[in-house]
């Protein structure tokens, strides 16, 4: 007699199922980041939609990110943004908009300007960016701004002290766009060492300018109050608390 055979075996479920819920769980997950994203970015834009008028409320939301008691002489404060655990950046610049405006991208700059970012310590940390300034490589990717650094010419680059802050500063020349349009000008990166600072964020700034020589060979530009001369970057950078 053949041994009688237990109760009927449950059938395993199929690996593929797993897979293929972990699949669709990705997509939902991933449909639910974009969402939010979305929401998110919506609610900036509404927010400083809501600043970009009152001079006020500009200057509240600029000084959260950036600390000064006065700002350079021609300098307006045009508010900031905050992306958490990630990036804040403040913006100043020479042309404060009229009572009723909303933010257009470049609306706030006419011919000066300067963006402080202080964004989250990663991978490399502000190797790159030291790097870059020193002239040994490229520009990080994550540094967005509206001059073609890698088609700029170096016109002055070293390290100044600004009311006990250390910064060190590049100064290129070449295109700047501003208000749609592309100009000849000057940006200056500078990168502010804050040892003390319990944030462990990256710090630094691109004050962006005209070039007063268009045309003209570098070594034959006076550069003599610009963005590009060390006393004007410690006298501009000396208004500022970057390091709180």
């Amino acid at each position: 007699m053949e041994p009688t055979s237990g109760p009927p075996q449950k059938k395993g479920t199929s690996p593929w199922v797993y897979i293929g819920c972990s699949c669709a769980g990705l997509v939902i997950l991933g449909m639910l980041t974009f969402s939010a994203f979305t929401y998110f970015a919506y609610r900036k834009g509404k927010e400083m939609e809501k600043t970009w008028s009152d001079p006020k409320a500009r200057e509240q939301k600029a000084r959260e990110v950036l600390a000064y008691d006065e700002l350079p002489e021609g300098y307006y404060p045009l508010g900031a943004v905050s992306i958490p655990f990630v990036m804040d950046m403040a913006m100043i610049g020479d042309n404060p908009p009229p009572a009723g405006s909303k933010p257009d991208g470049h609306e706030g700059f006419k011919d000066r300007g300067f963006m402080y970012f202080k964004v989250r310590r990663m991978g490399k940390g502000d190797r790159e960016v030291r790097d870059f300034m020193a002239g040994k490589g490229k520009k990080p990717d994550w540094i967005q701004s509206d001059s073609n650094f890698d088609e700029q010419e170096p016109l002055r680059r070293g390290e100044l002290d600004a009311n006990g802050q250390k910064v060190l500063f590049s100064a290129m020349r070449g295109e700047v766009s501003q208000n749609g349009e592309k100009r000849d000008g000057i940006t200056t990166m500078m990168l502010i060492d804050c040892p003390k600072a319990k944030d462990n964020r990256v710090r630094f700034g691109l004050w962006f300018g005209p070039d007063p020589g268009p045309g003209e060979p570098a070594d034959k530009l006076d550069l003599a109050g610009t963005n590009a001369d060390p006393e004007a970057i410690q006298a501009f950078a000396s208004h500022f608390r970057f390091c709180q």
